[in-house]
């Protein structure tokens, strides 16, 4: 609605049914006047001011977000969830009474990451982003010591990257019948992880 002011929430990685790139969430900010579009002769400067946000916390806002089926088929925008301004690094999303939502869906905390701290990359979960501490208690669960995890959090050799391309295209090329991209590929990865070896 005109005047209506929104803080939106654009999904990095995606999931089965929201992909990346799409609208996840949005919280009202400041309300508009309630109609579609703006009152004749008003013109964009006219636009309501965000309200500083108070210095107490938690704040309430009230929120909506986007739900699909699987495939991004039947897109649609619920309301009824609300956004928990915790502080100014920490959100807290619940879905409450979002219809067509999972009323007993846990809430959803986003956290200010630090751009200068460690993260990895989840190749097997559509690329999520992962903490040090969660790569540290999937170790733990697959009953590793916690004195051999550091050699396992260490940052992968740029070489060690490309080999490993290199033999998912072989193997996808194959699994294609793209016999000359398959040599293509395998000749692009030789000494690569002989490279690799030497960096560590």
């Amino acid at each position: 609605y005109w005047g209506e002011v929104r803080l939106v929430a654009t999904k990095v990685t995606g999931d089965a049914h929201v992909p990346a790139g799409q609208q996840s969430w949005w919280a009202r900010l400041a309300a508009g006047d309630g109609g579609a579009d703006p009152p004749v002769g008003v013109g964009a400067e006219a636009l309501p001011l965000v309200p500083p946000l108070p210095s107490s916390a938690p704040l309430k806002l009230e929120a909506g977000v986007q739900l699909a089926d699987e495939g991004f088929v039947n897109p649609r925008w619920e309301e009824g969830a609300s956004l928990e301004v915790r502080s100014a690094s920490s959100l807290l999303l619940t879905f409450g009474e979002a219809r067509g939502s999972d009323a007993a869906a846990p809430p959803l905390l986003f956290e200010r990451c630090d751009p200068a701290g460690l993260w990895f990359v989840d190749a097997f979960r559509g690329g999520a982003l992962l903490p040090p501490q969660v790569c540290a208690e999937i170790l733990a669960r697959t009953g590793m010591p916690p004195d051999q995890h550091a050699g396992c959090l260490e940052p992968a050799p740029p070489a060690s990257v490309w080999a490993r391309m290199t033999r998912n295209l072989w193997a996808a090329a194959r699994r294609g019948g793209d016999e000359t991209k398959a040599v293509f590929w395998e000749g692009a990865g030789c000494g690569l992880d002989e490279a690799a070896g030497r960096a560590n």
